[in-house]
C-alpha cells in the first residue's frame, strides 16, 4: 500500500460539488484507489424537480463508474448522499447530518461551484465566496479534521500576467461584496451586478479571488489549502480515456466545431494554452490534501496554494493543438455531425464577427427556413445565437496568455514514491498531446455527442460526402420515404440503394400486403434475409432499423391503411416513390386496373394529405405509349380515363363472361396496344395528370429493366420474368430459338443505373420550383439514344459469355434459331421444344419416374411456357422506337461529380461486354442458386452436353440425306 492510499485508510470524506465533472472523477478515483476508505459524503440539493434521493441514484448509475462498477461492485456502501445546499448557512444540513459530519469527517473537498461566466452576481456570491465559508466553518467544528481543500480556479486572478503559487489581494473583501448584494437587492432588486467586477472579466473569476481570501481569512490556523487548476478537460487515461461528463469550455468548442455546426472561432493562435485532463487534476488534488496533511503547520501560516497548469511543463500553443483536433477529426468524426467539420479561427473581433455571420448565422437562417417548410421546429438560429454568446464569454482566454509558477505542484510530485506516482500519475510532462487530443476527442464523440464505438468507418463516409458537398444526399437526410412496391425487383435496388448512399435518411416504410399466407412482418423479414442486401448488411448491420412495414394493398382504397399508420405516414413522410404494379403482359383487366391504375389514385390521395411533401414519383414504364415510334418526354392523351377504366373493371367483374368473352372484350379494348400490362400503365400515366397537378410529381419511365451492373453486387437479379427469363433459360439450354430481329434495337437498362436515375430525379423535382398548373415532368430512363445496342448483339454477347463459363445446371447444349415470322416460330416452338418435350416426359414416364427438369417444370409445360413468352414479348424484340430522354442527360449534367460517383446513370458509361459478362454471373447465382467453386465440372458438363449435341445434329443430318436419297433416288 502506497504512502497516500495508506493516508485514505480509513478516513471520512466530505465533498461538495461532487455531482459536477471534477467530483465525479474525484469519488470514483477515491473508491477506485483507495480502498480502504471510510464514508465519501456528497452534498447534494434538490434540483430540476428530482429529489437528494432520485439524484443520488441517478449519480451512481453513471458512466464513470462503469470501470469501478466491474471491479468494485459494492462501491456504493461507500458513498453517502447528504441533502444541502451551499448557498445556505451550514451548508443547509440538518442538525444529525451536520453532527454525523463533524463527528466523522477528517477530509474535505470543496469543488462546489457554479462556473458560468455569466452567472448574476447575486447568486455567483452566494454559491462561490459565501460557501467557502460555510465549508470552512463546518471544517473548524470537525473534530478529526486532517486535511481541507479548496477548489479555486487558475484564472482566478487573470487580471495579472504572472500569477504564482501565492495569495493576492481580493477585488473586495467578503463582507464588502455582500454589503454591495444587499445594497443593490433593496436599490435596484435582484439582478446581474456584473458592472461593479472591474478588470475582471467575468462573474466566476471575480468571485473566485474573493472566495480565496476568505480562506486566507478565516483558514490560516487550519490544515487547509487552494487549489487552482486552468481549464480542466476530459480524461486522459482513468477511468474511461476521454471521459467527459458536459459540452462546456474547450470541450464544447470542440464538439460544436465537430459537428458541423460552427466554423469560426476567435482564438490568438499564437498563445499557449492551458488545459489540464481532468484525471491528471483529481490525483494532484488528492496527493495535495495527503501533503496538508503530513504537513506540520504553524499557527496563522500562509495558506499553501498550488497552481495546477500545463504551460511550464509541457506547453501547447493553440495554433498546435487545433492542428491536432483537425487530424483526429479525419480519422474519428462525430457520425452525427451535421455538416463537414471545417472554419477559421482569427484574433481579430471584427473578422470573426464577419465571419461568424457568413459561416455560423447564415447557414443556421436557412436551416431553420428549410425545417419550417417541412413542418419542424426551428432550432439552430437560437443554438448558434447561445453558442456565440459563449464563445464571446470564452474570447478573454483564447486571446492572451499567462505565465504560471507551479513549484510546489513540482516539488509534491518529486517528494512521491514510484508507487504513488504510478497510482496517481499528475505530472504533466508525462502527458503526450497526441495520444490525449485523440482520447479527448473520442470522449467528446462517446460521451456528449452520443456516437457509438465501432461507427468511425460509417462516420468517415459521412464526412468526405459533407466535404464533398453531395447536393442528393443532403436532400435525403433526415427524410422519411414511403415506397410501394417495395418487395419486388425494382422496389428491393431502390430500398438498398436508399439505405446504403443515404446513410442519413429517417425511416422508409414498406407498404406490404400479405401473400401466400405470409402476414406483412413475415415478408418483412423474408426481404431482409435476401442478398440483395449482403452489402449493407456488412457496412451497416442495423440497416433494418430503418425499415418499417406497413400493411396495406395498392388495389384497396386508401391503399388499406390502417387509421394508425395513415396517420403515421401523412405526418412524417415527405418522399413517395409508387412502384407497385402488375408486370404480367397477359394479366385480367379487372385486376390489372385496380393495381396499375386506381393504386395510382389512391397513392396521389396519401400524397395530397402528406404534410410535408417534397416529392413523390410514379414509376411507369418507357413502352407505356408503345403504339407511337417516337416517344418523348411528356403525358400523353391516355386510351382511357380513370373513371373509364374503373366502369370497365366493374363490368368485367359484374358480368357473367366466359375467358373467351373476356379475352375478345381485351382485344377490343386495348387498341393497339400489345398487353394490358401497358395498356393499364397508360391509363396510370393519365390518372398522374388528372390530379397530381398541383403535386410536386414526376412520372419515371425505365424500358426493360435487367440484371444489375455495378451495385449492390455485378449481375444481381430477383425473379424470374421477362426477357431476363428467356435470356436465362437460353443459357442454360431450355430455350433454342429467338424470336427478334437481329438487327433491331432493344432497350435494356441495369436496375442499379434506374434506380439511381430515380433517386436523382425525384431530387431534381424536389428543389426545382414547379410552376402553377405546369405539366407534370416524365423521364424517359433509356439506353437506345447514349448505349444503342441491338438484339442480336446482345443475344450473341451473352451467348458467348455463357458459352466460355457454362453453368453446372446445364440441361442441354446451348443453340439458338432466330426468326421474325410467327409461323416459322411456331415450327421451330413445335421441333424444338414442344416434340424433345413430348419425348423426353414419354420415357420419364416409361421408366416410371415424374416428368420434371432440374427440380423444378414438366418439359411439355416449360416448352409451353417458353412458346409463350416468346410471343409476349416479340412485339418488343421485332421492332423498335425512337425515345426522347433530354430531361434524363439534362439531370447528369445538372448534378455534382460527386453525386455522379454516387449515383451513377449515365447509360454511356456502361460497357456491354462488361456487362454481359456480369449478367451470365448474375443468372448462375441468383436465379439458379449455382453454388461457387464448380467450374471445372460446369465446364465438363457443357463438354458432354456438346457432345451429345453433335451426335444428334450427325443423326438428324444423315437421316435428312437418307430421306432425300429415298425420294429422290
Amino acid at each position: 500500500m502506497s504512502q497516500i492510499q495508506q493516508f485514505y485508510a480509513g478516513q471520512n470524506v466530505f465533498i461538495t460539488g461532487g455531482t459536477g465533472f471534477l467530483g465525479k472523477i474525484l469519488t470514483e478515483k477515491l473508491l477506485q484507489s483507495c480502498r480502504d476508505i471510510g464514508t465519501i459524503y456528497i452534498l447534494m440539493r434538490p434540483k430540476k424537480g428530482n429529489g437528494v434521493q432520485e439524484r443520488f441514484e441517478a449519480f451512481l448509475g453513471d458512466t464513470v463508474f462503469d470501470v469501478l462498477r466491474n471491479d468494485y461492485p459494492e462501491f456504493s456502501k461507500k458513498i453517502v448522499g447528504v441533502e444541502g445546499d451551499t448557498a445556505q448557512n451550514k451548508l443547509g444540513l440538518s442538525e444529525t447530518d451536520y453532527a454525523r459530519l463533524v463527528e466523522e469527517v477528517s477530509v474535505i473537498f470543496h469543488l462546489a461551484a457554479t462556473v458560468r461566466f455569466t452567472e448574476p452576481l447575486e447568486k455567483a456570491v452566494a454559491i462561490n465566496v459565501n460557501s467557502v465559508k460555510h465549508v470552512i466553518d463546518i471544517a473548524r467544528a470537525c473534530k478529526n479534521l486532517k486535511a481541507g481543500i479548496h477548489v479555486s480556479t487558475a484564472f482566478s486572478h487573470c487580471v495579472r500576467k504572472s500569477i504564482n503559487e501565492e495569495l493576492y489581494p481580493p477585488p473586495m473583501s467578503h463582507e464588502e461584496i455582500n454589503m454591495l448584494v444587499e445594497k443593490f437587492k433593496r436599490i435596484e432588486g435582484p439582478g446581474n451586478l456584473t458592472e461593479i467586477t472591474g478588470e475582471w472579466p467575468n462573474t466566476y473569476c471575480f468571485t473566485k479571488a474573493i472566495a480565496e481570501e476568505v480562506v486566507a481569512n478565516y483558514a490560516t490556523d487550519l490544515p487547509f489549502a487552494i487549489f487552482r487548476p486552468s481549464i480542466v478537460t476530459g480524461a486522459y487515461k482513468t477511468p474511461i480515456p476521454g471521459w467527459v461528463s458536459s459540452p462546456i469550455g474547450i470541450s464544447g468548442m470542440i464538439c460544436v466545431c465537430g459537428l458541423g455546426i460552427i466554423h469560426a472561432v476567435l482564438i490568438d493562435t499564437s498563445t499557449r494554452l492551458e488545459v489540464v485532463p481532468v484525471d491528471y487534476v483529481c490525483n494532484a488534488l488528492i496527493a495535495s490534501a495527503w501533503k496538508i496533511a503530513m504537513t506540520e503547520k504553524r499557527s496563522r501560516e500562509d495558506v499553501p496554494v498550488y497552481n495546477y497548469v500545463s504551460g511550464n511543463e509541457n506547453p501547447i500553443t493553440w495554433k498546435d493543438f487545433d492542428n491536432k483536433v483537425r487530424a483526429v477529426a479525419k480519422t474519428h468524426p462525430f457520425e452525427q455531425a451535421v455538416y463537414y467539420p471545417s472554419g477559421y479561427a482569427t484574433k481579430s473581433r471584427f473578422l470573426y464577427t464577419t465571419l461568424h455571420f457568413f459561416l455560423n448565422l447564415l447557414p443556421a437562417v436557412m436551416i431553420d427556413v428549410v425545417l419550417r417548410l417541412k413542418g419542424q421546429q426551428p432550432r439552430m438560429y437560437k443554438l448558434v445565437g447561445q453558442i456565440y454568446e459563449a464563445f464571446n464569454a470564452l474570447e478573454y482566454f483564447t486571446t492572451q496568455q499567462w505565465d504560471f509558477d507551479n513549484q510546489k505542484i513540482q516539488a509534491l510530485w518529486e517528494q512521491l514514491g514510484s508507487e504513488d506516482k504510478s497510482i496517481f500519475p499528475f505530472s504533466m510532462q508525462t502527458v503526450v498531446w497526441d495520444e490525449y487530443v485523440i482520447n479527448m476527442s473520442k470522449g467528446i464523440r462517446k460521451f456528449i455527442v452520443g456516437d457509438s464505438d465501432g461507427n468511425e468507418e460509417r462516420a468517415r463516409r459521412r464526412q468526405v460526402y459533407r466535404r464533398n458537398m453531395s447536393e442528393i444526399r443532403q436532400f435525403y437526410a433526415g427524410r422519411n420515404i414511403f415506397i410501394t412496391g417495395g418487395t419486388g425487383f425494382l422496389g428491393k435496388a431502390l430500398v438498398e440503394k436508399l439505405l446504403r448512399s443515404c446513410e442519413e435518411i429517417g425511416t422508409v416504410y414498406l407498404l406490404i400486403r400479405e401473400k401466400k399466407g405470409k402476414t406483412t412482418q413475415e415478408r418483412m423479414d423474408s426481404l431482409l434475409l435476401e442478398p440483395v442486401f449482403d452489402v449493407l448488411r456488412t457496412s451497416s448491420p442495423d440497416f433494418s432499423k430503418k425499415l418499417v412495414p406497413v400493411a396495406g394493398d395498392v388495389a384497396s382504397e386508401g391503399l388499406g391503411l390502417s387509421a394508425e399508420d395513415r396517420e403515421r405516414i401523412v405526418d412524417e413522410v415527405s418522399v413517395i416513390f409508387h412502384a407497385a404494379a402488375t408486370v404480367r403482359f397477359t394479366e385480367r383487366l379487372d385486376k390489372a386496373i385496380p393495381l396499375n391504375v386506381n393504386g395510382v389514385k389512391y397513392v396521389l390521395d396519401i400524397a395530397k394529405a402528406c404534410k410535408n411533401l417534397a416529392v413523390g414519383v410514379h414509376l411507369s414504364t418507357a413502352f407505356s405509349n408503345c403504339v407511337l415510334s417516337s416517344i418523348d418526354e411528356k403525358l400523353y392523351v391516355p386510351p382511357l380515363s380513370y373513371r373509364e377504366a374503373n366502369d370497365l373493371c366493374e363490368s368485367l367483374k359484374n358480368t357473367e363472361m366466359s375467358e373467351g368473352d373476356v379475352e375478345s372484350v381485351t382485344k377490343s379494348v386495348l387498341k393497339g396496344w400489345p398487353n394490358t400490362y401497358t395498356f393499364t400503365k397508360a391509363i396510370g400515366e393519365g390518372v398522374v395528370a388528372e390530379f397530381a397537378g398541383e403535386l410536386p410529381f414526376a412520372v419515371f419511365r425505365p424500358s426493360i429493366v435487367i440484371n444489375s451492373y455495378e451495385e449492390p453486387m455485378p449481375g444481381w437479379i430477383s425473379g424470374i420474368a421477362g426477357f431476363p427469363a428467356i435470356i436465362c433459360a437460353s443459357g442454360l439450354g431450355l430455350n433454342h430459338i429467338g424470336f427478334y430481329d437481329s438487327d433491331a434495337r432493344i432497350d435494356l437498362v441495369p436496375v442499379d443505373y434506374v434506380c439511381n436515375a430515380l433517386i436523382s430525379s425525384a431530387w431534381e423535382t424536389a428543389v426545382t420550383k414547379k410552376r402553377h398548373h405546369e405539366n407534370i415532368p416524365v423521364y424517359n430512363y433509356v439506353s437506345g439514344n447514349e448505349k444503342p445496342i441491338t438484339c442480336g448483339q446482345c443475344v450473341r454477347d451473352f451467348q458467348r459469355y455463357s458459352n466460355e463459363n457454362p453453368s453446372l445446371r446445364l440441361v442441354y447444349y446451348p443453340f439458338f434459331f432466330v426468326t421474325t415470322s410467327r409461323f416459322v416460330l411456331s415450327l421451330l416452338q413445335f421441333f424444338l421444344h414442344t416434340l424433345p418435350a413430348f419425348i423426353i416426359d414419354g420415357v420419364a414416364r416409361l421408366l416410371g419416374k415424374q416428368p420434371r427438369l432440374v427440380h423444378y417444370f414438366r418439359m411439355q409445360k416449360l416448352a409451353t411456357i417458353l412458346g409463350n413468352a416468346w410471343i409476349t414479348i416479340g412485339y418488343f424484340t421485332t421492332k423498335e422506337w425512337d425515345f426522347e430522354n433530354h430531361r434524363v442527360r439534362s439531370l447528369w449534367q445538372r448534378i455534382g461529380p460527386t453525386d455522379k460517383k454516387e449515383f451513377p446513370f449515365s447509360m454511356q458509361e456502361v460497357d456491354w461486354e462488361k456487362y454481359f459478362i456480369c449478367m451470365a454471373g448474375g443468372f448462375k447465382k441468383y436465379l439458379v442458386n449455382e453454388p461457387p467453386g464448380n467450374e471445372d465440372k460446369a465446364k465438363r458438363r457443357y463438354i458432354y452436353f456438346y457432345i451429345v449435341h453433335s451426335m444428334v445434329r450427325l443423326a438428324l443430318y444423315s437421316f435428312a440425306l437418307w430421306l432425300v436419297w429415298k425420294i429422290f433416288w
